[in-house]
């Protein structure tokens, strides 16, 4: 499920700016994995949108990052978020099991982006 999660303009207009930013920052940082490290992260609700019980809110403090596989059998699933040191876990944890096979896919794995990635979420986080 890819999606643009700014053309919402309900969910977006109760969003301050630096709200926005955070989460059109969170949308860069996964298109950088997508482009630099041929990983499919999607952006994630913790707590979803969908859920029966308890619906998510559309917000940068509700996001997180997880492989799209992952996010495709949580579904309408509400999680508690990652921390951002789970997040970084996570994908340093992805990151390692993708360098075992990136030479087949022609995907060079350079720490200083991912290192870069990582501080750039852990601004916005």
């Amino acid at each position: 499920m890819s999606y643009k999660l700014l053309t919402d303009h309900n969910a977006t207009s109760q969003l301050e700016i630096f709200e926005l930013y955070k989460i059109t920052e969170f949308e860069s940082i996964q298109k950088a994995f997508k482009q630099f490290f041929g990983l499919d992260f999607e952006i994630d609700h913790a707590e979803a949108l969908l859920n029966s019980e308890k619906q998510g809110k559309h917000h940068p403090t509700n996001l997180q990052l997880l492989l799209k596989y992952h996010n495709g059998k949580k579904n309408k699933n509400s999680w508690d978020r990652f921390t951002f040191e789970e997040q970084k876990d996570y994908i340093k944890k992805t990151i390692a099991l993708h360098s075992l096979v990136a030479d087949k896919f022609d995907v060079e794995i350079d720490n200083k982006i991912l290192e870069s990635l990582l501080n750039r979420l852990k601004e916005i986080y």
